[in-house]
């Protein structure tokens, strides 16, 4: 992408061990409670400007970005700085979809029958998270480029249970017979280096900030059995 932007990336945990003894989202079973961490979850954030325009994108190890959380973060960002810089139209909220993250995240009845009604300390808990990775991000942007990088990820060993093909393969066969595959061959991603450098083969050589990436998943290769707060599974 040869532009040069004022780049912002930052990383906030999300103290998954507040959350322990509490039900995990993805799986409907009101026992599924999280016992110890396995690996810390987080938020990420990536903020990107140019010309006067900007926009942030921010993705944590949770089952969705609900409308319930990006509203407690707006309300944040409402209270703060950066409450012009940043409003529902230029803020993305999202999660990585990991089925071992905690519930209560949502005021969709279809989602709360077995992990439990809302939580407000849950959701503000993540907002606080997701805000002070945006504020870091913010503060901390500087000149630097975007690549994309896009890798065929046809292979799928290394996946395990995450691409959720026993699911797919109980759609029609009509449907099925549409896609070559059961699943995206293709993983895309933007990554953010420091720096104004281009070479001429037009690949920034910067210092990498971060990548944010898309892969059609469905995290939940450690089953319903997991009692574990874990980022990408």
């Amino acid at each position: 992408m040869g532009d040069i932007y004022k780049l912002g990336t930052s990383k906030q945990s999300l103290e998954a061990k507040s959350y322990l003894r509490k039900p995990l989202q993805g799986f409907n079973d009101a026992n599924q409670k999280a016992t110890q961490v396995r690996s810390e979850l987080y938020a990420r954030a990536f903020v990107v400007e140019k010309g006067g325009q900007r926009i942030a994108f921010i993705v944590a190890d949770i089952w969705s970005g609900t409308k319930e959380i990006k509203q407690a973060l707006l309300d944040l960002i409402a209270k703060s700085a950066l409450k012009k810089t940043f409003l529902a139209k230029n803020l993305m909220v999202s999660g990585t979809h990991t089925h071992a993250g905690p519930a209560g995240i949502t005021g969709y009845k279809l989602y709360t029958f077995a992990g439990g009604e809302l939580n407000k300390s849950v959701v503000e808990r993540i907002a606080k998270a997701m805000f002070d990775a945006l504020l870091a991000a913010w503060k901390g942007r500087q000149d630097g480029t975007i690549e994309q990088v896009t890798l065929d990820v046809t292979e799928t060993e290394f996946m395990g249970g995450n691409r959720s093909t026993s699911a797919y393969d109980k759609n029609y066969l009509s449907d099925r017979n549409r896609y070559k595959f059961p699943f995206d061959t293709e993983i895309t991603s933007l990554v953010f280096r420091a720096g104004t450098t281009v070479p001429a083969q037009g690949k920034p050589a910067g210092r990498v900030l971060g990548v944010l990436s898309w892969l059609a998943m469905h995290c939940n290769s450690l089953g319903s059995g997991c009692i574990d707060f874990r980022s990408a599974a």
